[in-house]
């Protein structure tokens, strides 16, 4: 087999590459976030399985008996309810905190190579300025779709979403052109409510992220080779 010639990745890029790492080798962005997200799913599914085995055995249980714990007893919502939605969103949270974290430290690399970028998060506020002066920026532009998982993030944290904002418009087109998909969203009038349908959701977040990433190395590699970027 003929090997291709290897990149020749300059510092920045180098660095930019193995924050992301390698799941096969253990580390970087990419194997944590498949950490986060076998610890959800595991604790989803140990969730949902004590659940049905709880509601099995109490359909069991003669009319009389039913009733009186439905009535009486406050551990039956506890058992019989399972918080599927609350844990998705603690998942969607610690996605995004990695990610801010990382961001951060990316900015900090980019101003040691660069002229500077001012700190900045990868939120809403991004779509209004309307420009890219930087590297960083070109690229974001690129995966917008991240301040759109941010715009989720923040809105189920504090429960309150309009239907009239840039932001919202941006992110239903998202949804409805399946890009964002395992969201459901539910309009009543101005306002909005949006929910974590299933955990790959935040499968699909983590994916994003790491591609969006790598392609700031790669993005910088392209521009220093443009004749011979492929």
């Amino acid at each position: 087999m003929i090997l291709g010639k290897k990149k020749d990745y300059n510092d920045f890029e180098e660095l930019i590459l193995d924050s992301v790492g390698r799941f096969e080798q253990g580390y970087g962005l990419e194997f944590f976030y498949e950490h986060i997200n076998f610890t959800f799913e595991t604790a989803e599914k140990a969730i949902l399985q004590q659940t049905n085995q709880y509601n099995a055995e109490f359909e069991k249980e003669d009319f009389e008996v039913r009733q009186s714990i439905f009535f009486s007893d406050p551990m039956h919502k506890l058992n019989s309810i399972p918080l599927t939605e609350t844990l998705h969103k603690s998942h969607l949270i610690t996605m995004h905190s990695e990610l801010e974290k990382t961001w951060r430290e990316i900015i900090e690399l980019y101003n040691q190579f660069f002229p500077r970028r001012e700190s900045g998060k990868i939120n809403e506020e991004f779509l209004k300025k309307g420009d890219a002066n930087c590297l960083l920026d070109k690229v974001l532009i690129k995966h917008s779709i991240l301040l759109s998982y941010n715009f989720v993030r923040n809105k189920i944290v504090h429960q309150e979403c309009k239907t009239t904002s840039l932001e919202f418009s941006k992110l239903k087109s998202f949804v409805d052109t399946g890009e964002m998909p395992y969201l459901r969203i539910e309009i009543n009038g101005d306002a909005a409510r949006l929910t974590i349908e299933n955990i790959k959701f935040n499968f699909q977040y983590g994916n994003y992220i790491t591609s969006f990433i790598s392609d700031i190395a790669e993005t910088s590699y392209r521009e220093r080779h443009p004749l011979n970027s492929h």
